[in-house]
């Protein structure tokens, strides 16, 4: 079964008075409220016995808040028939708690109260013909917390019982024997809050499903599944823009290079002009180089063009003794005047 069961602001105590509870202190006494007693008709003073004793209608299992009525909410189990008889006839919930620790009176919405609750712990659920909170109500009321049901049949060796056919609390008394080991029914309801927390917990970290519907502000309703394509094609979007940024910064980083080179080469250039070459800047003289190897290509083409106006291999056509001067004059005109003797 489920149920609302309390809400933040000012509400109105017989024995306090006008009382304020924030939703921050609501929060913080919510999980105190798991394994509380549920009791018939009446509040009363509840304790851990209570379930020994079989003075227990019920267990609360989970809690938690509702966005969508601004209330908090709980799953719980009834095994008492008087009590289930009461739920189908229109019977409430009301919660009970006691204040650990209080501050001053004051105003909120225009409302004046004389204490607000800073801390508390739940102490139970009544069900009740008249509840103190307008809004409650119960629902889910058939086969609700089946799972927290079928886990005390298992404990208690009940397996296969219905709702309808509970099991009898005076059971619990007896101890509990798992796994060779002998435990109370405050050890199995322990054990079923945790077992109960992690399933919570693992639906929270499960996410919503790809055909659920989100209401997103400024665009409209739109399924999981169309987000998820969205993100991804906004990722694939991303990475394109960045690739074709660091393309654009390296083509700009090579004109830059290029546009270096080319005022170094510029620069240099007017130096030669200018007659401010220096022979250690030979080697990176663009103008220097370029006259080298003018001069290089010129050389080579005159000597090949000497070669090629002779019939025959000029090495093969010398003698074995010749005059070495007279053959260059013979061959290339006058001996140079700086002819060494």
């Amino acid at each position: 079964m489920k149920c609302s069961f309390i809400e933040p602001g000012v509400v109105n105590y017989a024995d306090v008075g006008m009382v304020l509870v924030r939703k921050e202190v609501l929060d913080k006494m919510m999980n105190s409220f798991i394994g509380k007693p549920i009791v018939n008709e009446d509040h009363r003073d509840v304790s851990p016995e209570d379930f020994e004793k079989g003075t227990a209608q019920g267990i609360v299992n989970s809690v938690w808040f509702e966005e969508k009525d601004a209330m908090y909410h709980a799953g719980y189990q009834v095994w008492d028939q008087p009590t289930l008889k009461n739920i189908r006839n229109g019977f409430k919930v009301s919660c009970a708690y006691k204040v650990t620790r209080w501050g001053p009176g004051g105003i909120h919405n225009n409302v004046p109260y004389e204490r607000e609750v800073l801390d508390g712990e739940y102490t139970h659920l009544a069900i009740v013909a008249n509840p103190r909170y307008e809004g409650v109500r119960i629902y889910n009321a058939k086969g609700a917390n089946k799972m927290t049901f079928k886990w005390i049949q298992k404990l208690l060796g009940k397996e296969g019982q219905t709702m309808e056919n509970s099991i009898d609390i005076e059971s619990s008394k007896s101890i509990l024997e798992v796994g060779g080991k002998e435990y109370t029914l405050d050890n199995a309801i322990e054990a079923l809050k945790v077992i109960e927390e992690q399933e919570r917990k693992k639906l929270e970290n499960k996410g919503p499903a790809d055909d659920d519907v989100i209401d997103v502000p400024g665009v409209g309703k739109r399924t999981v599944k169309q987000l998820k394509e969205a993100i991804a094609l906004k990722n694939a979007k991303d990475e394109e823009d960045e690739k074709d940024t660091e393309d654009k910064k390296r083509k700009k980083a090579d004109e830059e290079e290029k546009a270096r080179d080319n005022k170094l080469k510029n620069d240099m250039a007017m130096d030669h002009k200018d007659g401010k070459h220096k022979d250690k800047e030979l080697e990176s003289c663009g103008m220097c180089n370029d006259l080298q190897s003018k001069r290089g290509r010129e050389h080579f083409q005159r000597v090949d063009a000497l070669a090629n106006s002779r019939d025959g291999d000029l090495v093969n056509e010398l003698p074995e003794h010749i005059d070495g001067f007279a053959e260059g004059r013979k061959r290339f005109g006058s001996e140079p005047a700086t002819a060494a003797k």
